[in-house]
């Protein structure tokens, strides 16, 4: 790896990342349980950039000042996107050894990392949440377009005990690519990390002050062709996957909430009949003695178990688009039921009591309504 530049260098900044380009022999009990034996690595990682990321907050009042980032902060940030590069070419299948908790530079590493520490434009500094969006978008759509290719490589090795080679470049060029970009976005670089993005030139200038792109001049990543393409396919993945599930509608989860719906309103429309039944048959039980204190008891009885069916009808959210409106409008009809319940309960005279009770059945008649209503939307 050559040299670290610190101050000789205006504008671009070399972010180097060395790795091989051809896939290691490794060990298939390794492969197997790699995702297990990478967990506190991750764990580790996970709270190293946190702290990163407080130290980039602190990077960037500095250089709006001082148009450079400290250099202790250089060296942590560097430090921490170290540990990422091994971390994540460990988790992905590209070195065959556990790397350990290497934030130092050492002979031992499978990847290596070094960034130049250049002066900062002040301007490019302020807006970087902004200019970062384009670099943020492909790294997102790596994210996701790495997982199947990680799992045929898992598959490929587990087999072989070595992943092709075309896949091996094409998962170190997206990790190339996150690495640069992180170094983007913790401001260790005015460079955009688009550079080299599906591998370098074949040219072999030597690299000097003028040169127009010192990326690729620093460090060639010669891959091949089926590499390019597996990169290419791994943006379009996701972006296909995307469109065709909002093209569907997503069937298969739009069924599935239907028949968790469907259940949970039958179920529940279910009890609220046999609440219903009880408090009419209570009702008419009552004598002429103490008519209103006993439909006031039964009143009190339907709205507990009511009020139990309601609390779980709303908490349901298992319900497709379609069924949404006709759910919301039973259950606010369950919920004018338990009102007109409550009413008779806290009537103070019989007559009073009677003409809640009128309006209760019309209340039932509607929620009868809707019940159907709401079925049907969901295939019932």
């Amino acid at each position: 790896m050559p040299p670290v530049a610190i101050e000789e260098r205006v504008g671009d900044a070399r972010v180097a990342v060395g790795l091989s380009m051809q896939p290691s022999r490794q060990r298939r009990w390794s492969v197997a349980f790699r995702f297990l034996l990478a967990i506190p690595l991750l764990i580790v990682l996970e709270l190293v950039l946190v702290a990163a990321t407080f130290a980039t907050i602190g990077s960037w009042f500095c250089a709006l000042f001082t148009k450079r980032v400290p250099d202790g902060l250089q060296s942590f940030v560097t430090s921490a996107l170290r540990l990422m590069a091994n971390v994540y070419a460990y988790t992905w299948l590209l070195i065959p050894r556990w790397p350990g908790f290497a934030f130092d530079e050492a002979p031992k590493n499978h990847v290596s990392l070094r960034i130049d520490h250049v002066r900062l434009n002040r301007g490019a500094v302020f807006f970087r949440c902004f200019l970062a969006v384009p670099a943020l978008i492909v790294n997102e759509l790596l994210n996701y377009g790495v997982l199947p290719l990680a799992a045929v490589m898992w598959l490929w090795a587990l087999i072989t005990g070595k992943e092709p080679r075309a896949l091996h470049q094409a998962a170190a060029l997206a990790l190339r690519f996150q690495i640069r970009a992180q170094a983007y976005y913790f401001l260790l670089t005015p460079t955009q990390p688009f550079a080299g993005f599906a591998g370098d030139a074949t040219t072999t200038s030597p690299l000097d002050e003028d040169d127009a792109d010192p990326i690729s001049a620093l460090t060639r990543w010669h891959v091949s062709r089926g590499a390019r393409a597996i990169l290419v396919l791994m943006l379009v993945v996701p972006v296909a996957a995307y469109g065709i599930q909002a093209a569907l509608g997503n069937p298969i989860g739009t069924r599935l909430e239907a028949v968790i719906g469907r259940a949970v309103v039958s179920t529940t429309n279910k009890a609220v009949v046999a609440d219903v039944s009880t408090f009419e048959q209570s009702r008419r039980n009552c004598t002429s003695l103490d008519e209103r204190s006993c439909v006031a008891r039964a009143a009190t009885v339907a709205f507990s178990s009511i009020s139990t069916e309601q609390n779980l009808i709303q908490q349901n959210i298992f319900l497709p688009a379609t069924a949404r409106v006709a759910k919301q409008n039973y259950e606010n009809q369950l919920g004018s039921m338990e009102s007109i319940l409550y009413a008779i309960e806290d009537a103070n005279s019989l007559s009073e009591q009677t003409t809640f009770v009128e309006e209760f059945e019309s209340a039932y008649s509607k929620f009868e309504s809707d019940y159907r209503l709401v079925l049907s939307r969901l295939g019932g």
